[in-house]
């Protein structure tokens, strides 16, 4: 896998300086459980502790997407920024195998919803909705014509009294 991401640039997607320096922590080899990629993906997991069940961090290296099961709200997450980081320093490290299922589902999940969004961006809207549309540019360019009307018979000058 080539990856063409810099430690800049993931320190650029951090959304703040903490995040970023613990994301450099989790940067280390043996702080992950396993290591994992194949041409489309990145993903490790990493321990929580003895109570907890392990964190799944996977990313799409190309486009960068990134998905992680912690409970961080900011994203991306601390482990994803490790994860990244590992990849660009030690690519080496990650052993080459199958993405695992939680990974090919989440990455099912993400192209649903790309597809669904670029169907709701391409879709032409029912006519009614674009009469109503026609509708209100219309009333909004009367309205600024009348202000321009009114603008050049009371004058630049006056313009700057008005709303």
């Amino acid at each position: 896998m080539n990856v063409i991401w810099t430690v800049e640039q993931v320190a650029g997607i951090a959304p703040s300086n903490h995040l970023l320096k613990t994301g450099r922590s989790f940067a280390q080899v043996e702080k992950w459980l396993s290591l994992h990629q194949n041409s489309d993906a990145v993903w490790g997991i990493f321990p929580l502790g003895k109570e907890k069940l392990p964190v799944q961090t996977g990313i799409v290296v190309d486009d960068l997407q990134m998905m992680c099961s912690c409970s961080s709200r900011s994203f991306p997450c601390a482990h994803a920024l490790g994860l990244l980081q590992l990849v660009i320093e030690r690519p080496s490290t990650f052993t080459v195998s199958t993405s695992p299922e939680w990974l090919v589902q989440w990455q099912q999940e993400v192209q649903k919803r790309i597809e669904s969004q670029r169907r709701r961006d391409t879709a032409v809207p029912p006519p009614h909705q674009q009469q109503k549309r026609l509708a209100t540019i219309q009333a909004g360019l009367a309205e600024l014509e009348l202000w321009l009307h009114d603008l050049v018979r009371n004058g630049l000058a006056a313009a700057r009294h008005k709303p």
